[in-house]
């Protein structure tokens, strides 16, 4: 009988042994694939979900008093916003957005600088832009 029991133990243990072996081989390859086959589409579906661009429309309209006599309105307005994270090559960026908006360039550098934010943090360097730019 004990060998007997000693024989259903080797057994068991040689079946979870290899159970578990399957179980982990099976992560391993899993991981392999997503890993190395994968990992450059998936790179990019990150990459693509980091960059968004927001737009809120709220028109307001007019306030105009009894008389008709306009006293506000609502005016579109656009803001330039970075992140440090985005800034890989902060002068040329930089750069373009001066050149695009009149900004002088070390202004927008001291903006950025002066921020002192964490690399996910907006910035916002230009305010009240052109929707065109």
């Amino acid at each position: 009988m004990d060998k007997l029991q000693r024989f259903r133990q080797t057994r068991r243990f040689l079946a979870v042994t290899i159970l578990f072996t399957v179980i982990l081989l099976g992560i391993v390859a899993r991981l392999y694939f997503l890993q190395v086959v994968k990992g450059t589409y998936y790179a990019g579906v990150a990459e693509d979900n980091r960059l968004r661009i927001i737009s809120t429309d709220a028109p307001r309209g007019e306030i105009r008093d009894r008389n008709g006599v306009i006293l506000a309105t609502d005016v579109p307005s656009f803001d330039i916003v970075v992140t440090t994270y985005d800034l890989k090559n902060s002068n040329q960026e930089l750069g373009v957005v001066a050149q695009l908006t009149g900004a002088k360039l070390q202004t927008l550098k001291d903006t950025v600088k002066k921020a002192g934010a964490g690399p996910y943090t907006p910035i916002t360097v230009v305010r009240n832009v052109s929707k065109v730019v």
